[in-house]
């Protein structure tokens, strides 16, 4: 129960993080960022398994051990490389984590904390429409075609958030964690090959190795689920000779 203030302003501590992130999914690959918010994504689980070891206490894997030492030995060569980093990129695999583990210790559902999140940005977004870009509003009502795919857009954000949240409930921790990985590659090629955002040949180098990581990954999530199967399956012989 939310009876201070001091509660309301620990609930919604994290919703910023949601709204930029919102933010930046939308604006990012209509304005060149689409590759370098992809990579945030490749980067948002190996960055999950980095915190959850130096703020949980969570114990690594030789796996997930080679997955975040390839993955940072890719950053650097990046880094080294372009002499910069990509905002879009530190900003999606930095402060998403840190919004999932604060969701963690407030002890909320995913569905809970979307919804108070949602519900806060409505106004918000409409505000906008209404007072600082009046004139985006203005185009898309002007067009009944316009109205239907912006309506559309809004059904279909709202069935793959629900079947997405779902999904976190229904499947094994791992193969939800597997699966995560396809939003990032559909959104790496389309931002190359719809919308023309630039990779250049020296990309390949530091992106490989994040990619080796992310292998890494994969096949110690791989391992986990035979594991899992395996200590199941006595337990099921177990109930069925009872």
């Amino acid at each position: 129960q939310l009876k201070t203030p001091k509660q309301w302003a620990w609930l919604l501590l994290p919703t910023p993080i949601f709204f930029s992130q919102l933010w930046l999914f939308m604006w990012a690959p209509v304005n060149g960022q689409g590759v370098q918010v992809a990579m945030g994504y490749f980067l948002f689980p190996l960055m999950m398994v980095l915190f959850g070891y130096l703020f949980f206490g969570e114990r690594l894997s030789k796996l997930q051990w080679l997955a975040v030492g390839f993955a940072m030995i890719g950053i650097g060569m990046e880094i080294a490389r372009t002499q910069s980093v990509s905002w879009a990129t530190l900003w999606v695999c930095g402060t998403y984590p840190i919004y999932y583990i604060m969701r963690r210790l407030q002890g909320i559902t995913a569905m809970t904390g979307m919804l108070v999140d949602l519900t806060l940005f409505l106004p918000i977004a409409l505000a906008y429409l209404l007072f600082i870009a009046p004139e985006n509003l203005a185009f898309v009502s002007g067009s009944g075609l316009y109205m239907l795919l912006v309506a559309s857009l809004g059904i279909l954000s709202v069935v793959a958030l629900k079947t997405n949240i779902d999904a976190s409930q229904i499947l094994p921790v791992n193969v939800f964690g597997m699966l995560s990985y396809l939003e990032p590659v559909f959104l790496f090629f389309l931002a190359i090959t719809v919308l023309g955002d630039s990779f250049e040949p020296g990309m390949l180098y530091s992106y490989g190795l994040i990619w080796i990581g992310i292998m890494f990954l994969i096949a110690h999530g791989i391992r986990q689920i035979r594991a899992n199967r395996r200590n199941r399956k006595p337990w099921m012989k177990g109930a069925r000779v009872s």
